[in-house]
């Protein structure tokens, strides 16, 4: 706060899956699956990859946030911890 003048959050760059029952749809039993990269973001440049259709329609499933720092992901709010 005193160094920019206002509240500056931490961003990733992600959209997530964080849906109990599509993640159990689609045999994700831990963490959370990444949709979508943003651009630019922290993210992008550590190589994340969202959800995707490949060229004959499949769904090809990215990466899944299981932990950060030691520290189990679970559900959205588990990132902001």
């Amino acid at each position: 706060l005193i160094q920019n003048g206002q509240i500056v959050r931490p961003l990733l760059g992600v959209s997530i899956l964080d849906s109990q029952q599509a993640r159990q749809a689609l045999g994700i039993t831990r963490g959370i699956l990444i949709l979508e990269v943003k651009p630019g973001t922290p993210a992008a440049k550590a190589g994340l990859r969202g959800l995707r259709r490949s060229e004959n329609g499949i769904v090809e499933i990215g990466d899944i946030i299981v932990a950060i720092e030691g520290n189990s992901i679970e559900k959205e709010r588990d990132l902001f911890k």
